[in-house]
């Protein structure tokens, strides 16, 4: 009897890594060893799932100081949408993982923050037809590269999730270039 939490490598252990999962997904095609598999790869990831959260909620506040200088004409809205909704909303995402709920639904909710955050920035490129989409340009493919390789997400989520993110930004840049 084990003492401690049986690994794939206990249950399969005659098995390449080749044999036991499927070459494009990576899933194990056993489901008992998939589960066994997803319950510890959550167990080892969420303390950097819970740093990501927070970390993010800092540096989305962190980045409230630019707005002073891109958008002085819209500082009251973009302090509201900053303060008062995006970083609560990551701020509220880390205290869910706390949970027994959030813990089960902790992919749903890194990619909920991962959209908010990302739609605060395209909400914040779209304030003026000036310079402003440019300044705010870094935003998106920050927070894509931050969810992607920080938030320890599965790549097809990750990416499902960026992909309207970086449209929006570019539809964004499309219309307010287009009338420079």
């Amino acid at each position: 009897m084990h003492s401690a939490p049986l690994t794939v490598a206990d249950v399969k252990p005659a098995l390449s890594v080749r044999e036991l999962t499927h070459p494009v997904t990576l899933w194990f095609h056993d489901a008992t060893l998939e589960a066994l598999f997803r319950d510890g790869y959550l167990a080892r990831s969420m303390p950097q799932i819970r740093i990501s959260l927070l970390l993010g909620a800092l540096l989305y506040a962190g980045f409230g100081a630019l707005d002073t200088v891109i958008i002085p004409e819209f500082l009251a809205q973009a302090r509201i949408l900053r303060y008062a909704i995006i970083c609560p909303f990551l701020l509220g995402a880390y205290g869910l993982t706390f949970t027994a709920a959030g813990r089960r639904q902790v992919i749903a909710i890194e990619v909920a923050a991962a959209v908010a955050a990302g739609l605060g920035v395209i909400w914040f490129a779209t304030r003026d037809a000036g310079i402003t989409p440019l300044m705010y340009g870094a935003g998106v493919p920050l927070v894509c590269i931050y969810v992607c390789t920080f938030m320890r997400l599965p790549v097809a989520v990750a990416g499902a999730a960026m992909v309207p993110l970086s449209a929006g930004y570019l539809a964004t840049l499309a219309v307010h270039l287009g009338g420079m």
